[in-house]
């Protein structure tokens, strides 16, 4: 994206962030995302529009100019403002500024707010992203690794035929009793003292619906007072009950986030943009699940979603979490990662293992446990080493290079002060997947005198950068 355009929108008020928000701004931006989402999710708007674009905005009460809509559907590279960034409407230049925040947003929960105090945890979640990078390709800069991730309820009242991590019919629901509110504040201060703030950057949902929970806006109300932050909401439930979404959304407004609706039907869609005011999903997208919007072809091949596709060749994940699933129906504490889905991850998801507990403080035991367990701060040293499956590996005139089907290359080089090519060697011997590193150390040694600390530190490099076989 070009640089002249990027620091015009850096002076753009902040919207999301900012305590002191301009209404009209936030009133320009809310009328502009509205039109974008009857244009992206309704065809009979999008062919109305086509034919009598000024007639089409009066009858649906929208409060922009054609030519500004027509610049975000009709040009969105702007070529006809192209060296003119000061020249664009008002109108887009805010809602450029609103879409390139919430992508700021997301980058700093990945970089910053994520990052566990916790060494070997936090050593541990960046060689997933690090892995994910050569997995996932581009797609991975979508996923922030969130460190702990709690389920208020055991299943899906939902049953949606696109759920990528196929969850299984409501079972159990946990309930705002004395009992169980002392346990979620317990256990919320716990996580808070082995992961750091980090703890508050997830959310209190995975493979369930948050409004499953009659509760749930008491556990986020806790949540906040111990996190000061409003859990993000994923809800493919808005409009059961329409009156609760919408004091719910009024209450998430007066902090940071960005919320989201996965929306099942066209009708459902119509509904609840009849429903709410632009303004009251201004911090609200809109996710389409339906054939007839633009955007359906989206839908993630993974869970049940890959089985009724049965095409391999499109698995992704939707996977989100590198840390914690905490579910408090059953007590239960697991570790995830994302990965594409194939036959043995049908739900895009690596999950090393997991544990059940019984209160807080034997949660606090099973998270460090995990953490000791799963986590380790350097590669086994009797561990056979393989590369990842995705990648090849190609010799280098310095050392080697892995490419990966996502399209992603990353170079190890040789140390200009070593005058042989440990990484290649150390690359041709990983390649015959039946060697550990202390066997290629002491091979190295034998046949080439290189000293066993050169070779284990290229090797913990190999693992850090997620390259090498963990699980």
């Amino acid at each position: 994206m070009n640089k002249e355009f990027l620091k015009m929108m850096e002076a753009v008020p902040k919207i999301i962030q900012s305590g002191e928000r301009n209404s009209r701004q936030m009133h320009t931006v809310a009328q502009v995302k509205r039109f974008l989402e009857w244009y992206i999710g309704d065809p009979d708007f999008r062919a109305a529009y086509e034919q009598a674009p000024s007639e089409t905005l009066a009858c649906y009460q929208l409060n922009v100019k054609v030519e500004d809509m027509d610049c975000l559907c009709k040009d969105p590279l702007c070529n006809l403002y192209q060296g003119k960034y000061e020249n664009l409407p008002v109108a887009v230049q805010w809602y450029s500024a609103y879409m390139l925040e919430k992508i700021g947003h997301r980058n700093r929960l990945q970089e910053h707010d994520c990052v566990p105090k916790n060494p070997a945890f936090k050593a541990w979640r960046q060689r997933q992203l690090n892995r994910c990078w050569g997995e996932l390709g581009s797609n991975n800069v979508g996923f922030i690794h969130v460190p702990l991730v709690f389920e208020l309820s055991k299943g899906c009242s939902m049953g949606c035929e696109f759920c990528a991590l196929a969850s299984a019919k409501l079972e159990g629901i946990f309930r705002a009793t004395t009992e169980n509110s002392t346990l979620w504040r317990d256990i919320l201060l716990k996580s808070r003292e082995i992961i750091g703030d980090a703890a508050g950057s997830g959310v209190c949902y995975c493979a369930t619906e948050p409004f499953d929970n009659p509760d749930y806006e008491e556990f986020s109300r806790i949540y906040q007072e111990i996190f000061g932050v409003v859990p993000q909401v994923t809800t493919a439930a808005a409009m059961r009950q329409p009156e609760r979404t919408k004091k719910f959304l009024q209450e998430a407004a007066k902090m940071p986030g960005i919320h989201r609706f996965s929306v099942l039907t066209l009708e459902l869609y119509r509904e609840i943009l009849q429903y709410f005011a632009p303004e009251e999903l201004l911090f609200v997208e809109l996710l389409p699940r339906f054939p007839e919007a633009a955007a359906y072809n989206t839908v993630t091949k993974a869970g049940r979603a890959r089985e009724e596709n049965g095409e391999e060749s499109v698995a992704q994940t939707i996977s989100c979490a590198s840390g914690f699933i905490v579910n408090l129906v059953e007590k239960s504490i697991r570790l995830t990662t994302p990965c594409n889905a194939d036959e043995a991850h049908p739900t895009g998801e690596i999950k090393p293992g997991q544990m059940l507990f019984t209160n807080s403080a034997d949660f606090a035991e099973k998270m460090t446990l995990m953490i000791n367990t799963y986590m380790p701060i350097s590669l086994d040293s009797g561990q056979i080493l393989r590369f990842q499956e995705y990648y090849t590996s190609c010799p280098s005139k310095e050392g080697f290079t892995l490419a990966s089907k996502a399209k992603f290359r990353v170079n190890f080089q040789n140390s200009p002060e070593i005058k042989q090519d440990i990484y290649g060697m150390i690359g041709e011997l990983i390649q015959q997947k039946k060697w550990t590193a202390r066997q290629i150390a002491s091979t190295l040694l034998t046949k080439n005198d290189i000293a066993p600390a050169e070779t284990f530190y290229c090797i913990n490099y190999l693992f850090k950068a997620g390259c090498l076989v963990e699980y």
